[in-house]
């Protein structure tokens, strides 16, 4: 959800690479929206749970739940309580239900942004600094 105090877009990392998933949840912060992260799927799950994000950028292997899982708990919200999920993933999956695109690592940084301006509209970011 929008950050009603900033009026920023909420953005939640999920990755189990600790370096990856802070490196970018700073980004996302230095180019002006909220960053939320989790380790896993559960936590994932529990942030969204009680506070849904604009977007979600979801790895797919991770330890105690992985990123299908939830995928598929998110297909089984309704729409206004589903954030848009962008998957980012070594892996080469060619169609996942629920997921808006895939990235696949290394992850073109410049294309991901602008995905992720699209998908958090009509909020416009700060400039990218990449």
């Amino acid at each position: 959800m929008v950050d009603e105090l900033t009026d920023r877009p909420t953005i939640m990392v999920v990755d189990d690479d600790d370096q990856g998933r802070n490196l970018l949840a700073e980004l996302l912060e230095n180019c002006g929206y909220r960053a939320k992260v989790a380790a896993n799927g559960l936590s994932a799950i529990e942030q969204i749970q009680k506070d849904i994000p604009d977007v979600v950028l979801l790895d797919l292997n991770m330890p105690v739940m992985d990123g299908y899982r939830v995928l598929e708990f998110l297909c089984g919200r309704s729409e206004q309580a589903a954030p848009k999920v962008i998957v980012i993933t070594a892996q080469e999956p060619e169609y996942l239900p629920g997921a808006v695109a895939i990235f696949r690592k290394p992850v073109n940084v410049r294309q991901l942004l602008e995905l992720v301006r699209e998908l958090s509209r009509p909020f416009e970011p700060s400039s990218y600094p990449y």
